[in-house]
């Protein structure tokens, strides 16, 4: 699932100029994959940082509030962003 998504970002991504150098980015902070299985069960992959995405299975009555799961994902991103800040400082 994680090559699909960097794959089909890799074709459809969006081109950056990277400091001189013209690049493709294979995701961003809203990039993500949502595929529907057929016992009633979605999988979920958002990208939370350039080395880390998370994967979670989520039943799709659940899935339905999708706005909540970004929510806490972003909050979790939040966190761990703030982590590895006080890490380097």
């Amino acid at each position: 699932m994680i090559d699909v998504v960097i794959d089909i970002s890799g074709i459809y991504g969006r081109v950056t100029d990277l400091g001189g150098r013209v690049g493709v980015q294979a995701y961003d902070a809203a990039s993500s994959s949502a595929i529907k299985l057929s016992n009633g069960m979605v999988i979920y992959l958002r990208e939370v940082s350039t080395s880390l995405a998370l994967v979670c299975m989520v039943r799709e009555k659940n899935f339905r509030k999708r706005g909540l799961i970004d929510y806490n994902i972003d909050t979790f991103k939040q966190a761990l962003s703030e982590i590895f800040d006080d890490k380097k400082a």
